[in-house]
């Protein structure tokens, strides 16, 4: 296997170098990779003393600009991705759609690894970077168990790499916006989680306090150890309790595993840590070195890119069936719509026949069923999801649409996906490039949703050519940054797709290989006891102050806040959104739907609501910005 090492400087990079690193990554000075700490990664003369130093000892090096361009700054992107290949760099790791078509369109001799930040967890999601891109390798999200790792190395069209060593997230890479949600700095933006300016310690009569933008993330007694606090290794308060509600501050370290993984025909073995010291790289370099690692059979690569020619099918243009409805974007005379999100928690059968039975009456355009959040929860087969849909449809002009579930990590997950995706009724909203990929070899149009890492024209585009109709952008996108999104997909000549924006409910935010609420009434996940059933608004996570700030909902954290956007509805209808979608409550979704229909029917919209909104002014996205004084 190749030991792969970080190197956040010069000093770092010699150093793994030295203690016999196969391969080195590294970073540019700015915000184009996923570790934007100041002072951190290289400016031109440190390139270039890399790349020469690098050559000198015959190894190898990789570049990330792996986090995802926003319209007005795409040039930033494109000029590291030019840098890297003139330097001939070996590889480039990518994760934005965006990123990787322009690489593989400019730089074909350049070989592309799939980022973390990809999120790539299953074969079919791989296939779509394959085929698209011509990736030569994946690395992993870090949530998959060994077990899983196993699985997508013995189905996968391309070699893959692990993380080995490092900073453990529980959460989904990619698929996070916790950071942002408190701060108002996203790692998918930005480059950096929980920044350090927004964190603030104090000796206070309770010990020693530890803030991120001023909430509390932990307080530790003098004989505590205190540690970086970043926002998902806090202790927090669920039901009364103080505890890591979603991680311990950890480490991963799979070095007694090397040879199961070497076996399992991983390619390479990855120690996290940019931001760490040249000693720190040192040491771990030395130690991961030492043992035995004996080199896996080389996978073949079955996708190549050679000089000048791309050697992937393209995209066949999606047909349109005859259920599909669509809608002229732009057209001012085109009434706004409504859309009903799918129930993110789980409700049993009886609780889900009510809503929809209430549901069924109101002025609704879009209504999606299925679930999204975890395959364990059952409470309707997929037969049964189409059967409801189909009573929706005698009983209302709602187009139904079937969502996709969002982390795929087993077998019997995609295998239900394919099932999805082979319903022949009604569209499919895709959460997961998986999904993307399968419906592409369907030759069938989706709705791309919120989990779908999209924020730039160019990434647009090439889900646009490959099939999608409708836009659900990330949630933390802000007004300004969708507008920009559309006006660039207008200069690259693509037709814009209807855009959907995320208008009411509590925001999803991330979602993780791990059981929040199980967690929460110390529950092993494999015996959970279907214990979510019992929150049909999910379970309130405070700070130790009693602040609210998430809501747990099985692998999913939420916001604790419900966005609404209702006194927003004019800059809504001027950054070009087609559709709102109202995602489900337990309570109170009757109301709320006619409240929107009201303004969308020309009555005025309310100075201010409850709820949060700052996501949609380009702010922390926990903020009511009227509150603050940010509009």
């Amino acid at each position: 296997m190749q030991l792969v090492c970080p190197a956040g400087n010069l000093p770092a990079l010699k150093a793994a170098v030295r203690q016999g690193a196969d391969a080195v990554y590294v970073g540019f000075r700015d915000d184009t990779n996923a570790r934007h700490f100041a002072g951190l990664n290289m400016d031109d003369k440190q390139f270039d003393a890399a790349v020469a130093h690098i050559r000198q000892h015959q190894r190898k090096l990789y570049v990330a600009v792996n986090t995802y361009p926003q319209p007005k700054i795409w040039s930033r992107w494109q000029r590291a991705v030019d840098r890297a290949a003139d330097h001939g760099v070996d590889a480039l790791i990518a994760g934005d759609p965006g990123v990787l078509g322009y690489a593989a369109a400019h730089h074909p001799q350049m070989a592309l690894h799939l980022s973390v930040q990809g999120s790539a967890t299953h074969a079919a999601a791989l296939k779509f970077y394959v085929e698209r891109y011509g990736i030569r390798r994946a690395v992993l999200p870090r949530v998959l168990s060994l077990a899983q790792v196993k699985q997508v190395a013995a189905s996968s069209v391309v070699p893959i790499e692990v993380f080995g060593f490092g900073s453990l997230c529980i959460m989904a890479e990619g698929r996070c916006h916790l950071s942002s949600y408190i701060t108002g700095e996203s790692p998918n933006l930005c480059g950096v989680c929980s920044p350090a300016k927004a964190v603030r310690w104090s000796d206070d009569a309770d010990g020693l306090s530890a803030r991120l933008s001023e909430v509390l993330i932990d307080r530790y007694t003098p004989e505590e150890p205190a540690g970086y606090p970043t926002l998902c290794k806090g202790r927090f308060l669920v039901g009364g309790k103080r505890f890591h509600a979603l991680e311990e501050p950890t480490s991963l370290d799979t070095l007694d595993l090397l040879p199961e993984l070497s076996a399992i025909g991983v390619e390479a073995v990855k120690i996290e840590g940019r931001q760490r010291s040249p000693a720190y790289v040192e040491q771990v370099t030395r130690v991961w070195r030492a043992p035995s690692t004996p080199t896996a059979a080389p996978r073949p690569i079955l996708w190549s890119r050679t000089s000048g020619a791309r050697c992937w099918p393209d995209f066949p243009k999606a047909a349109r069936p005859p259920w599909v409805l669509t809608i002229a974007h732009g057209n001012e005379e085109t009434q706004m719509k409504l859309s009903l999100g799918p129930v993110l928690f789980y409700w049993d059968k009886e609780h889900l026949g009510r809503f929809y039975s209430d549901m069924a009456g109101l002025p609704l355009d879009v209504i999606y069923l299925g679930e999204t959040v975890c395959s364990k929860r059952r409470a309707f087969s997929l037969d049964q999801w189409l059967g409801l849909g189909r009573e929706l449809q005698s009983c209302s002009s709602a187009q139904i649409v079937l969502s996709s579930l969002t982390l795929i990590e087993a077998a019997s997950e995609l295998s239900s996906l394919r099932r999805l995706c082979d319903n022949g009724e009604v569209l499919v909203e895709a959460n997961d490039m998986g999904a993307v990929q399968l419906l592409i070899e369907r030759k069938l149009p989706f709705v791309g949703g919120p989990a779908l890492n999209l924020y730039n024209g160019h990434a647009l585009a090439q889900l646009l050519d490959a099939g999608m109709q409708r836009w659900v952008p990330p949630v933390e996108c802000s007004q300004s940054l969708i507008a920009d999104v559309l006006e660039q997909v207008r200069e690259l000549g693509r037709p814009l797709p209807e855009v959907e924006i995320f208008a009411y409910g509590h925001l999803p935010l991330a979602y993780s290989a791990r059981c929040f609420t199980a967690r929460a009434e110390n529950r092993p996940k494999d015996d959970c006891q279907f214990c979510c059933i019992n929150y049909p608004d999910g379970m309130a996570l405070t700070s130790q102050e009693g602040q609210p700030l998430f809501t747990l909902n099985g692998i999913q954290t939420m916001s604790a806040d419900v966005t609404n956007l209702l006194a927003d509805y004019p800059g809504l209808v001027a950054c070009g959104a087609d559709l709102l979608r109202l995602s489900p409550r337990a309570e109170g979704m009757v109301g709320v739907v006619q409240a929107f229909d009201q303004v969308r029917q020309g009555a005025m919209p309310p100075l201010c609501v409850d709820g949060c909104n700052g996501y949609w002014h380009g702010q922390a996205g926990m903020l009511r910005v009227e509150e603050v004084g940010l509009c």
